[in-house]
């Protein structure tokens, strides 16, 4: 998916990578909107609401991720950071922003996508060079691929569709965990 002031699908779901690089040669070849202005917020909203299937109890296994190639700079969005986390987190689905280092790393738009990416179960890269892309290219399939799932049953679990906190603690650092912060129990 392209976005500037609105989300344009370059690809549906496809498992042809020739289809895959066309589509992301395409991507930001050219600003598409006479309007100006980035709408990140909403082009996350509309990619986890309508292109990543809902799940149903048992399919853990098969969370979404977006990878995220920005600034940043979000100025023309009608959805909000919580939106699109709450969006993300009910169809399990981390969120995987990259920036350049080149750019300021604490800005609202850059701390609002490390939020995200915290509370989603992602992490935020980097990137100085394309041997710095790489790297952590390699590093996003090896959280996707060493994904765990642990079951937690509270005692008191009310199958009312909202959201609950969770937060996981462990007693030794030997590992970095990247945890969603919650789930949302099923109806």
């Amino acid at each position: 998916m392209f976005f500037d002031f609105e989300p344009l699908l370059e690809q549906d779901w496809t498992s042809d990578p020739k289809l895959l690089e066309a589509a992301a040669a395409k991507a930001g070849v050219e600003s598409r909107s006479r309007l100006g202005g980035t709408a990140i917020w909403d082009s996350l909203y509309r990619i986890c609401r309508d292109h990543i299937p809902s799940q149903t109890a048992g399919d853990e296994a098969f969370s979404s991720a977006i990878v995220l190639f920005t600034d940043g700079i979000d100025n023309r969005s009608h959805a909000l950071p919580s939106d699109v986390v709450k969006e993300c987190q009910s169809k399990q689905t981390a969120i995987y922003p990259f920036f350049e280092t080149g750019k300021e790393r604490f800005d609202s738009g850059q701390k609002a996508l490390r939020s995200m990416a915290e509370m989603t179960g992602g992490r935020v890269f980097y990137e100085q060079s394309s041997a710095d892309l790489q790297t952590s290219i390699l590093q996003l399939d090896d959280d996707l691929l060493d994904r765990y799932t642990l079951v937690y049953r509270p005692a008191n679990l009310q199958p009312d569709g909202k959201f609950h906190t969770i937060k996981l603690s462990v007693p030794q650092r030997a590992a970095t965990f990247l945890v969603r912060s919650g789930y949302y129990a099923e109806k």
